[in-house]
């Protein structure tokens, strides 16, 4: 597993095959795309990657500049308006 950081760290498993082919997935953007950046450059078969987050403002110019494509959902239990946690796991 690698890490790359932007505004905060995010991991990338390689695949042991060297022209494997991957599709990139963030969950919360946070108003920085630049990890993600560095998988992709550091990655070229990376083809494809989608950005999830509750907020358009901002992000989905970021994910769409870097060629990504950017959907407006939350990721929740249920659905609704609540507060949010950030666990720190790591």
């Amino acid at each position: 597993m690698e890490s790359f950081t932007g505004d905060e760290r995010k991991f990338f498993i390689p695949s042991v095959q060297p022209n494997f082919t991957y599709n990139m997935m963030t969950l919360g953007v946070g108003h920085n795309v630049q990890a993600e950046v560095s998988i992709m450059k550091k990655y070229p078969t990376c083809l494809k990657y989608v950005a999830v987050d509750p907020s358009d403002e901002i992000n989905e110019k970021l994910v769409t500049d870097v060629g990504g494509t950017f959907l407006q959902y939350a990721v929740g239990a249920e659905s609704g308006i609540a507060p949010a946690n950030l666990m720190g796991i790591l």
